[in-house]
Order: structure tokens, then C-alpha cells, then sequence
């Protein structure tokens, strides 16, 4: 019978979470390649824009852009090795070895969203304020179509508290998610 059975020490394997967190691990490591390639291609793309006519206050809208754009890869690529190095430092468990993991993933979202929330949105309230108005942005409408100090002052103080928000429930979830293995381990015994 055993002859048969092909799949036993994948299985096996897959069971003792050594898999998952070195899988997750470098799918976070990968990502965080991606992140960089990502924004020197946009990066390209940006200047690209200057193509069509250079005025002072776009090139200045631009060079803003570019790097709140390269703090935030940066901040993304920090987050994303971090948290690989996280996931691959997990003890070792035959009982819950995804539900740490995905923990350590809500985590990272809610890092992530409280990063783009908090850069977007104090860069997006200073090119209000040094072009006079921005065009509306689709799914962005907290950043967008402003035109004057109050709506630049809106974008600068919205944004980091809406990342805060974010940052907060994500690891109220990651807490709550945790705190049922927590209770599991301790129940079995």
C-alpha cells in the first residue's frame, strides 16, 4: 500500500509547518523585490510626465511626489523583510503553525495601509497647497480634488489618522486571531 501513496512525506511535510513558514517567508522576501522593481518603473513613469512642458511648481509637485514615492518603498520593503524574518523566526509547532503566520500577515497589512495612508496623505495636502488643487483621484476621494488650504490641511491631518485607524484594527484582528490559539493550548491541557 505504501507504494501507492506518493504523496506521504509531502503531506508530512505540509503538517509540520515547516512549509508554510518558509514558503510565506520567501513569498515576503519576493514581494519586497517586486516593491523595489515597482518603483523605479514608476519612478520612470513619473519624471516621464515633465515630457509635455517643465514648469516650476509641476517639477516641484514631482520631486515631492518622487520622495514621499521612495519613502514609501522603503518603509514597504522594510515592512515586507521584517515580517519574512518574523515568520521565519516562529517557534516551531506541531499544533498552530498557520494561525501564527496569518497573524503576523494582518499585522503587516494594517503596517502597510498605515504607511500609504500616513505618506499619501501629507504628501497629497503639500501638493495642494504648492499647485493650488488636485484632479479627482479615483478611490482616493479623501485625497483628491482639493484646492485650498483647509482641504490640504485635511489630507495632511486625515491621512496619518486614517492610517493609525487601519494600523489599529488590523492588529486588534491579528490580537484577537491570536489569542484563540492562546486559548486553544490552553484548553487542551
Amino acid at each position: 500500500m505504501d507504494k501507492f501513496l506518493v504523496l506521504k512525506p509531502f503531506i508530512r511535510m505540509i503538517s509540520q509547518g515547516k512549509f508554510f513558514d518558509q514558503i510565506f517567508a520567501w513569498i515576503l522576501r519576493i514581494l519586497a523585490v517586486f516593491a523595489v522593481l515597482g518603483f523605479l518603473y514608476y519612478s520612470v513613469k513619473l519624471w516621464s510626465l515633465l515630457s509635455n512642458g517643465f514648469h516650476f511648481k509641476d517639477f516641484l509637485a514631482l520631486f515631492l511626489i518622487q520622495i514621499v514615492f521612495a519613502a514609501l518603498a522603503y518603509a514597504l520593503v522594510n515592512i515586507l523583510l521584517t515580517r519574512a524574518d518574523d515568520v521565519s523566526n516562529l517557534p516551531k509547532s506541531t499544533e498552530y503553525f498557520a494561525t501564527p503566520i496569518f497573524v503576523i500577515f494582518v499585522k503587516m497589512v494594517g503596517e502597510i495601509l498605515c504607511v500609504f495612508y500616513a505618506l499619501v496623505g501629507i504628501s497629497v495636502g503639500l501638493a495642494i497647497w504648492i499647485i493650488g488643487g488636485l484632479p479627482m483621484l479615483q478611490g482616493m476621494g479623501m485625497f483628491s480634488g482639493g484646492n485650498g488650504f483647509l482641504d490640504g490641511l485635511q489630507a495632511i491631518i486625515g491621512g496619518p489618522l486614517v492610517g493609525f485607524l487601519f494600523l489599529s484594527l488590523f492588529y486588534y484582528i491579528g490580537e484577537q486571531v491570536g489569542v484563540l490559539v492562546d486559548i486553544c493550548k490552553n484548553t487542551k491541557k
